[in-house]
């Protein structure tokens, strides 16, 4: 369109040049009580006619410069909405392993959990057997001393029958008289 706007811009400056000069086509037909000449208000419109060519095509070359930017904005736009797609793709996928080794350490840690309870409970089992033996060796010690205090009485006693028949004997002896 731009090329039709130079066109025709061309066309009427020629046009304008070719009835201000004078120089009219034989070929052209003439209205009865037509003016012979470019008069002011003619030049005038023409004039404006130009001047509206003018404008159209700097409305035109804006359209296309706005345009232009307008699609320069809409691909990086787009190639940014792609790059946010992609980014948002890839921390689903972080989400998603981040959600596996979650899942992956309260497995783990549910298996502690039991391997614990199953610790406490021995320990506390084996507590009791250790209270149970040393209240058992306690009796046993007990047991012991008091077989110990009974043998050293039955030592003693034996002892003492021992010495008393060797005194009842060396008084009944001769030679102790």
């Amino acid at each position: 369109m731009s090329d039709q706007m130079v066109w025709l811009r061309e066309h009427m400056r020629n046009h304008i040049a070719e009835y201000a000069s004078g120089d009219h086509c034989e070929n052209v037909v003439r209205f009865p009580n037509a003016p012979t000449s470019i008069n002011e208000d003619t030049q005038r419109a023409l004039f404006l006619v130009q001047q509206a060519a003018e404008v159209i095509r700097d409305v035109e070359d804006r359209a296309t410069a706005t345009e232009a930017r307008a699609e320069a904005l809409i691909r990086d736009a787009i190639s940014k909405l792609e790059s946010a797609e992609h980014r948002i793709r890839a921390l689903e996928a972080e989400h998603k392993a981040a959600q596996a080794r979650i899942r992956e350490s309260d497995r783990k840690l549910e298996e502690a959990e039991v391997a614990l309870r199953q610790a406490d409970s021995r320990v506390a089992a084996a507590e009791d057997r250790l209270y149970k033996v040393e209240a058992h060796a306690r009796t046993c010690a007990s047991r012991a001393e008091d077989a110990e205090k009974a043998l050293r009485r039955i030592e003693d006693a034996i002892r003492t029958q021992l010495l008393a028949k060797r005194r009842a004997g060396s008084a009944n002896s001769p030679a102790a008289a």
